[in-house]
């Protein structure tokens, strides 16, 4: 026997080298580490897999000691780059994030400084930090999203260093919710001039010094007053802040070098254990004092960046960035021409913080935006708000339409990726814009004629125009049936993704349990793309069919019937609605302790849930409605007669359902992978925004990045 499992590991490492990678590389992450030990050649072959992305994180200090920003595991794995040139050089993707969940748009991110947490990356981590990069040759990309202030800045410092020789060069550079004051540098020319993607996300380009940012009231601290910060499906999630104008108490620093000192120990032997850098000698310090800038203007850092890549950037991606209105004039007016530039994006549907100047309109001869885009006609991706695209007619009574229409024509070939938004609005869209019929007073939507005459300029000037569009998306407060036109106006384009995301359902609204007024959005699709689409999202619960209602689900049929013409459908994500009252009160969070529940490993957690069902209407009601297994076989149900017949590929179907509790909200998915003979292979959920597979996918397949 053991002769002929030893004859079949030799037959299987026998394989070619890529086959072998190939087979690896399916396999997950668990898979991978348990391969690595078969044998040495396994082993060459599954750590490439396993060490091209890195992530570095901290956590909850252990025994719920009060640190909320513990270091160890970040420090783990540096300690293993810097003192493993081998693994190190196998590291392709580096992003680093606090292990809280980023802010919140809404409530947080207007609030929270960016310059967080105080007190944090204790010593030795910003030296192993040094070491450990010098070591990454082959890293092409930088992901620093919601990171902590002193790590991000050090990692920007230390992989765009000039020192940083006989190392593949960044290519790609993601920043997002992070500050990008006291970063600098002396020569930027080299150090960035082989940056291909720059994306700047929910973040500033103002310093925090600055009037605007006078309410960032709060700071991440390791100790300090707790509060909480978000609703996940384990429950609120606090974390312990601090008042910019407040200094650190006596009892906090005390607290911060004992976690400090404790870490040492569990990390490093005891000549090791240092309980400050005052100890290292100078030349070993990862950034010396010297070369710390404080408060260094973000706008003029990113400037500068911009200008020393210009040759080489393919992708410029400014999504939701604040303090943007006063200065964006300025900011587009100094941007260098960009020869090899393919993706322009710029968003800014949600913040009022982000909201642009009537004036920036990309199409408005004479503008630095319109300058800008005559330059640079070849994009094959572009996002930019739907009321800044044309003046309106009062506006400007007297745009040259020659000169516009000369750019709109070379856009129409060459652009297959297309996002639009507006702003959204507070009570949802309306089916269409009345403003220019009503008064001012009267508009609850706080659309005006001018934004209306902007966004039909838009649709017949442009959208019309386009001949190439692959991918569509459409995003915030825009009139329903002015996204139908949308839609209609590129159907001479081979689209294959169409997404759509507000407050509303977009595919009708669901008036009673009986009845479900119809928005024809996905006839208009099935009418236009049943042979070329493959991916529709249509996200918005504002009106959404209730999945547990039976007479609901039957209207429902109606709306989604033309799914049936879809031949090519690969990917199906729809936001629904579950019925969870119960004795006239909304059982949130019982759902979602529930769910909790039936994912833990806990298996006094699964008879708990077991005995609900035998004790209370209620419990019979979770086991029978909301147990994972039954909402995936409902979704999937009310969906399977509606699916083209002569599919050939498999289908990925996705259900997202909003959950609500006091103060906080947050999106949850269940779905299915079905094949085309229509059998299920797989089946998820409730998985919720921090789900870490989720999140990697998002990361691992976001476009144009």
């Amino acid at each position: 026997m053991s002769q002929d499992l030893s004859k079949k590991r030799v037959e299987l490492e026998a394989l070619p080298e890529e086959l072998l990678d190939d087979v690896i590389a399916r396999l997950s992450r668990v898979e991978q580490c348990r391969v690595a030990r078969i044998s040495r050649s396994f082993y060459h072959s599954a750590v490439s897999h396993i060490y091209s992305t890195v992530h570095l994180s901290d956590c909850f200090g252990p025994d719920d000691n009060g640190d909320d920003h513990d270091d160890t595991p970040i420090v783990k794995v540096l300690k293993t780059l810097s003192g493993n040139p081998y693994l190190a050089s196998k590291v392709q993707t580096l992003s680093h994030s606090c292990h809280l969940p980023p802010p919140d748009v809404f409530t947080m991110l207007d609030v929270l400084s960016l310059k967080g947490p105080l007190n944090e990356f204790h010593f030795p981590g910003l030296h192993l930090l040094r070491l450990a990069v010098v070591n990454m040759i082959n890293v092409h990309t930088l992901r620093i999203i919601f990171g902590h202030h002193h790590i991000s800045t050090a990692l920007v410092r230390e992989f765009f260093s000039s020192e940083r020789r006989n190392a593949s060069p960044i290519k790609r550079l993601w920043i997002e919710t992070s500050s990008l004051e006291d970063i600098a540098f002396s020569d930027a020319r080299d150090v960035f001039a082989n940056l291909e993607s720059l994306r700047l996300r929910r973040l500033s380009l103002c310093p925090e010094t600055n009037p605007t940012h006078a309410h960032r009231a709060l700071i991440l601290t390791r100790g300090g007053i707790r509060v909480p910060m978000k609703t996940t499906l384990r429950g609120v999630l606090s974390t312990t802040i601090l008042r910019p104008s407040e200094l650190p108490t006596l009892s906090m620093s005390e607290n911060v070098k004992k976690w400090n000192q404790d870490a040492h120990r569990r990390l490093f032997h005891p000549h090791e254990i240092l309980e400050d850098d005052r100890h290292l000698p100078p030349a070993h310090c990862c950034v010396p004092e010297e070369t710390v800038q404080h408060g260094v203007d973000p706008c003029g850092l990113i400037l500068t960046i911009l200008h020393a890549s210009s040759i080489t950037l393919v992708s410029l991606n400014l999504d939701w960035i604040t303090c943007f209105r006063d200065i964006l004039g300025s900011f587009w007016a100094n941007l260098p021409i960009f020869p090899n530039l393919r993706s322009l994006q710029l968003r800014n549907g949600v913040l009022k913080a982000s909201k642009l100047d009537a004036e920036a309109q990309l199409f408005n001869p004479g503008s630095v935006f319109f300058a800008f885009l005559k330059q640079h006609t070849q994009l094959e991706s572009l996002a930019w708000p739907i009321e800044h695209f044309f003046p309106s007619s009062r506006e400007d009574e007297m745009i040259e339409r020659t000169e516009v229409r000369d750019v709109i024509n070379q856009m129409s070939r060459t652009l297959t990726h297309l996002r639009i938004d507006a702003r959204i609005a507070p009570n949802g869209e309306p089916d269409t814009d009345l403003s220019a019929v009503i008064s001012t007073t009267n508009n609850n939507h706080g659309f005006t004629p001018e934004s209306q005459d902007r966004r039909k300029r838009f649709i017949d000037w442009f959208a019309a125009e386009m001949r190439a569009l692959e991918s569509l998306k459409i995003e915030g407060g825009i009139p329903r049936d002015e996204t139908r036109a949308i839609i209609s106006a590129v159907g001479r384009c081979p689209l294959k993704k169409l997404v759509i995301i507000g407050i509303c359902w977009p595919l009708g609204d669901s008036k009673s349990p009986n009845e479900i007024v119809i928005s024809p959005v996905l006839h208009e699709v099935a009418a236009k793309f049943p042979h070329s689409i493959e991916e529709l999202k249509f996200c918005g619960f504002k009106g959404s069919p209730i999945l547990d209602w039976p007479h609901n689900m039957t209207a429902f049929a109606d709306v989604v019937a033309p799914l049936r013409q879809m031949v090519k459908l690969r990917t199906l994500t729809m936001a629904l609605s579950l019925d969870k009252m119960f004795e006239q009160r909304s059982q949130d969070e019982e759902i979602l302790e529930f769910w909790n529940n039936s994912q833990s490993a806990s298996s006094t957690a699964l008879t708990l849930a077991a005995d609900t069902t035998e004790t209370s209407p209620w419990g019979k009601i979770l086991q029978e409605k909301f147990r994972p297994t039954s909402l995936v076989d409902m979704l999937y149900s009310n969906l399977k007669p509606h699916l083209c017949p002569s599919r050939t590929d498999e289908l990925r179907i996705k259900g997202l359902f909003l959950m609500e509790v006091p103060n906080a909200s947050e999106i949850f998915d269940f779905g299915v992978t079905v094949q085309p003979d229509g059998s299920i292979e797989k089946s998820w959920g409730p998985r919720d925004e921090n789900d870490e597979e989720k999140v990697e996918g998002k990361l691992a397949s976001r476009e144009w990045f």
